[in-house]
């Protein structure tokens, strides 16, 4: 395995495309895993073959990571990087999904028509027409609506935006000022 690592590494396909094969058995519980998943959330990606792609492009990068090294259990090793990659990759289709519904114009209009307006509605108005001026961007916005109406904390989104708890609370506070103070103009 060593061996075919090393010819990876040096950019022979032929080498990468035998350690996929060797992964391919291990891969299938991620993608009975991966099937149940989307069916819940985005089952969509069923139909055309999407999680079949994410599975083995998790399994190239794994091997494009492993490639070079000589690590005591080369095939567990790079199953595992797979795994993260799998879990990684569904953790950011449910946050872009989440951040699209937050944002989707449909329920901006039954904001304006209902009479008794909830905080988080006027909070979405807020947001949106602030990022339409360019006061805050999308993913500022997204930040805001996590924190604010679904009351994530900051050590929970740190880990999803490769940041520290800190930043992440540094990023929201900015935000909350450039809206108030458009807010307040």
């Amino acid at each position: 395995m060593w061996a075919l690592l090393e010819l990876a590494a040096r950019g022979d396909a032929l080498a990468s495309r035998t350690v996929l094969q060797v992964l391919v058995p291990g891969l299938a519980g991620e993608l009975r895993w991966l099937k149940s998943w989307a069916r819940l959330v985005r089952p969509q990606m069923l139909d055309d073959g999407e999680i079949d792609q994410l599975v083995v492009a998790a399994g190239i990068a794994a091997i494009d990571h492993a490639a070079g090294t000589r690590k005591p259990w080369p095939v567990l090793s790079m199953l595992r990087r797979a795994h993260r990659t799998l879990k990684f990759e569904t953790q950011s289709i449910e946050a872009w999904q989440t951040s699209t519904e937050v944002l989707d114009d449909s329920r901006l209009l039954s904001i304006g028509e209902s009479e008794s307006v909830s905080p988080s509605a006027v909070l979405l108005d807020a947001l949106v027409r602030a990022r339409d001026v360019g006061a805050v961007s999308s993913a500022e916005v997204r930040l805001l609506w996590l924190i604010d109406v679904e009351g994530y904390t900051s050590a929970e989104l740190a880990p999803d935006l490769g940041i520290s708890p800190r930043s992440v609370a540094q990023r929201r506070l900015r935000a909350e000022r450039r809206l108030v103070d458009l807010l307040a103009s």
